[in-house]
């Protein structure tokens, strides 16, 4: 009591007096320094105080009528209560005890108080994400039938102590955490969702003069809405809240439950595979609904592509996280609407990569010579490794398959051919490949000739002069 300031409290003239004593009920021993507070029934307020001597005895006088009252003993541990058997674990309601009447010169005897020793939770409040605490979150106590008894709010590190709890089983759960942008929670960590379920919870055993500590509550905020809805052939196009685009579109076959589907695109991620280059960004993707079946994962692919890449040597792959490595899926690809999908039964990292050219192109002419438009132009050349070593080979095929004005960037068709390169394949001999390309029909310029070597889909070219 000293150093305490109490507001409200209405001394009367004393016409009679109400004594008792304050025990520790297992050893029955007076205790020291504590003492009764005295209340008006019907929220009429604090009336008056009496601190008790050393063997627990008090002795309070008042005016006559009808009062409530209470047995507090601050910082010794044991559990306030209101008379007469009304324990305030861990707030007293003064509605839970008796109320005593005295008239005027009547001395009322035997208003005794046995307390025990009441046990302690603690713990924090945090952010599950960051483990910051979170300050000024309500943590209500629930006894064993699920009856509020009432809580305390965490401090400025988060952390909150429940004191003056009789022995016996709890449950504890945030209150109004919402307020804050975060889900209540039930321990342990059972949101409350939208309801608080404290059934589900974890009892928390408390026994007299026991700390139970570390009773700790990660909160989370609540995820986007959900855009994925049950049904068959589910489409989802999330928004990156990176480029507030939707690059990528999923395709579920079923889904059984709705849910949340994000994806967020990085700049960076898990190394490429082998001979394959990155062509774009990495999509993380994941989603809380509940699915069976294939997903569909396509993804947008930035145009103009890296020189040399074409569409054909695009591959849709996803990062398995278990073998920390990147698998190929089967990808189609739409050239028109720059799109790349591929299919798969999980969802992690997804990217798109082209494969890297196999071969380095060794021309064997003099690439700014100019030929005069209508003559043929032998294009000569070998096919190195990415070694360096020749793999020229008749086995080898190399297939023409286009030729583009370099200023204009106009495509057309490759010239009619000569009877030395059929179906528009080079021709393989003395260990080097001849196309003879007819310039009939081209205007004057600088060009590249596309080919194609073998069975890799790396858009190959040579440069040519026509004047």
């Amino acid at each position: 009591m000293a150093g305490e300031t109490r507001q409200n409290v209405n001394f009367v003239m004393a016409s009679a007096v109400i004594t008792g004593t304050i025990k520790d009920a297992t050893t029955t021993d007076g205790i020291p320094n504590a003492w009764v507070e005295v209340y008006r029934p019907n929220g009429g307020g604090l009336a008056t105080i009496a601190s008790a001597d050393t063997s627990g005895a008090f002795n309070v006088p008042l005016g006559a009528g009808t009062y409530y009252v209470v047995a507090r003993t601050a910082t010794q541990g044991y559990v306030d209560q209101v008379y007469p058997e009304a324990y305030c674990s861990p707030n007293c309601t003064l509605a839970r005890g008796s109320v005593v009447t005295v008239s005027a010169g009547q001395i009322l005897s035997n208003i005794d108080f046995s307390l025990v020793k009441g046990g302690t939770i603690t713990g924090t409040v945090k952010d599950a994400g960051t483990d910051v605490g979170i300050p000024n979150t309500v943590v209500i106590v629930l006894d064993s039938d699920g009856r509020d008894l009432g809580g305390r709010a965490s401090d400025a590190s988060g952390l909150y102590r429940v004191d003056s709890l009789l022995p016996g089983d709890y449950y504890l759960r945030t209150y109004q955490a919402s307020d804050q942008g975060y889900l209540d929670q039930v321990f342990d960590r059972i949101v409350c969702d939208p309801y608080c379920d404290v059934w589900r919870g974890t009892k928390i055993t408390v026994s007299g003069g026991q700390t139970v500590s570390g009773v700790t509550f990660a909160l989370t905020k609540p995820g986007p809405p959900p855009n994925t809805p049950p049904g068959t052939g589910v489409l989802v196009s999330p928004t990156d809240p990176v480029t507030a685009s939707q690059p990528v579109t999923l395709g579920f076959e079923v889904v059984t439950t709705a849910g949340a589907s994000e994806v967020t695109s990085s700049a960076t991620g898990p190394t490429p595979p082998a001979n394959f280059s990155l062509v774009g960004d990495y999509y993380a993707v994941s989603t809380t609904a509940r699915f069976s079946g294939v997903v569909t994962v396509c993804i947008t692919y930035p145009v103009p592509m890296p020189e040399g890449v074409t569409e054909s040597a695009l591959v849709v792959q996803h990062f398995n996280q278990g073998t920390d490595a990147w698998e190929p899926l089967l990808t189609t690809v739409d050239a028109t609407h720059h799109v790349a999908c591929g299919q798969s039964t999980s969802l992690s990292p997804f990217a798109v990569f082209a494969r890297k050219p196999l071969y380095q192109v060794v021309p064997l002419y003099d690439q700014e010579k100019a030929k005069q438009s209508g003559s043929t132009y032998p294009i000569r050349l070998l096919l190195n490794d990415a070694n360096g070593a020749d793999v020229s080979s008749g086995d080898l095929i190399v297939t023409a398959v286009g030729a583009s004005l370099i200023s204009e960037a106009v495509t057309g068709p490759v010239a009619t051919l000569g009877n030395a390169n059929p179906d528009a394949n080079f021709r393989f001999s003395d260990g080097r490949y001849i196309f003879n390309l007819s310039t009939d029909g081209l205007a004057s310029g600088t060009y590249l000739l596309h080919f194609r070597c073998g069975s890799d889909p790396t858009d190959y070219t040579v440069q040519f002069q026509v004047r």
